[in-house]
């Protein structure tokens, strides 16, 4: 492995440590030590990589961002009358808030703690979104009489409630993508046009894209030594 794999490779580690240690404790209750010690280095070599605290969570914010951005890739190249740009972006955004669960929590504690950071990847992504609402509702594919940001709150209190309450209640909710599946759709029968909507349907019955989504809400880079919440 050369010297820029490496720096890469560790860069990654210290930022998988301390997503899981701002996710467990907040910003305010996360020390650099910890996160350090949780991957065997010393705390001078994460100030070496990131600066400060401060420049280290945002750097952990903005990774997230830039992973949802790559998965969506292929919708936000599509045409504003293409209504997979509706059915497969929920699909894609209910999986990976579902896999994300440390960054659940990490929000979480962000909107505690006023912490939100106002980061240039997040605001390209919230422009990219709200560009392709407004273009479909011009294409007659959104719903002339509903409001944009209507409609992005919507979605964001049917996805973000629904992995929520598979933490709280787990025993309720055991058959996941098939849930998944009908507030996807009841999304968009609220908001898409009746032409629309008549499309949508037929590519919903194409199958589910949440199959295997883990209902904890845990990805495969949660699993680590020590866990999100420990």
């Amino acid at each position: 492995m050369g010297r820029q794999e490496k720096s890469e490779a560790m860069r990654s580690a210290i930022l998988d440590a301390a997503e899981a240690e701002f996710a467990a404790h907040g910003f305010t209750g996360t020390g650099l030590r910890a996160i350090a010690s949780r991957i065997g280095i010393t705390q001078p070599l994460i100030h070496h990589y990131y600066g400060t605290k401060a420049a280290l969570f945002d750097a952990v914010i903005e990774r997230s961002y830039a992973r949802y951005d790559l998965a969506q890739r292929d919708q936000w190249n599509r045409a504003p009358d293409d209504v997979r740009f509706f059915v497969e972006g929920l699909r894609i955004l209910f999986a990976f808030v579902g896999q994300q669960r440390r960054l659940r929590h990490l929000m979480r504690w962000a909107q505690l703690e006023g912490r939100l950071p106002e980061l240039p990847d997040g605001s390209h992504i919230d422009t990219k979104i709200v560009r392709g609402f407004r273009a479909a509702q011009a294409a007659g594919i959104l719903r002339a009489d509903i409001d944009v940001e209507v409609a992005l709150l919507l979605i964001d209190g049917a996805v973000h409630g629904f992995w929520d309450r598979t933490e709280t209640h787990p025993e309720r909710f055991g058959d996941a993508p098939r849930l998944i599946e009908g507030l996807i759709e009841a999304c968009l029968r609220a908001i898409l046009s009746p032409t629309a909507w008549t499309e949508a349907q037929s590519l919903l019955a194409g199958g589910a894209a949440n199959d295997g989504v883990p209902l904890s809400g845990r990805s495969r880079g949660d699993h680590d030594a020590g866990g999100a919440d420990d």
